[in-house]
């Protein structure tokens, strides 16, 4: 669980062993501000190298083939509703896991 961990508390800026909704707002406008090369506020398919079409697709919700971030955050407010079990409006280490496995096979 290295690079989960690694991921998990980069994004627990306070060090509180959980995962705010706020520190993962901040932590995917990071993220999304680092990949978006051509600084349009957008994400193109090149900009992310290689994913998982279906994936994009499901989170490029208006269907123009690039992602904003209006559309990322509601995939992560979507994956943070469903993975914090429980209801405490963090997500604990395992949690984030979970929540990310779960995510991931939900596009399979």
């Amino acid at each position: 669980m290295g690079y989960e961990r690694l991921a998990f508390e980069a994004a627990d800026t306070n060090s509180d062993a959980v995962v705010s909704e706020g520190e993962l707002a901040r932590d995917a406008a990071v993220g999304f501000s680092s990949l978006d090369k051509d600084r349009s506020g957008t994400l193109t398919r090149s900009e992310l190298g290689p994913h998982d079409p279906a994936r994009f697709s499901l989170i490029d919700t208006n269907g123009d083939g690039v992602l904003t971030f209006s559309e990322v955050m509601r995939n992560k407010a979507r994956a943070f509703a469903a993975g914090d079990k429980d209801g405490d409006g963090g997500l604990s280490l395992k949690e984030m896991v979970d929540a990310a496995s779960a995510d991931q096979g939900a596009v399979r």
